[in-house]
């Protein structure tokens, strides 16, 4: 079941942050900030794609549905 005998941990021999994972994290933060520069744009362009097609509505002739029949 349990050990009679005390098992140390070991120390964290990792308590410093090695280079790499600066550079990771400095990537990352780099690639948030274009995350959320690309979500600003897609609004954007969904903007002026809505305004495009309000405008080509707009400038759409009329057509009628409506059927003349011939009088006799």
């Amino acid at each position: 079941m349990f050990s009679k005998f005390k098992v140390a941990t070991p120390p964290n021999a990792y308590h410093y942050q090695l280079p790499i994972v600066e550079v990771y994290e400095a990537e990352i933060r780099k690639l948030r900030c274009e995350n959320e520069l690309l979500k600003v744009q897609v609004v954007q362009l969904n903007e002026v794609l809505a305004q495009l097609q309000l405008q080509q509505a707009e400038k759409a002739p009329f057509r009628s549905t409506e059927r003349v029949f011939p009088v006799d």
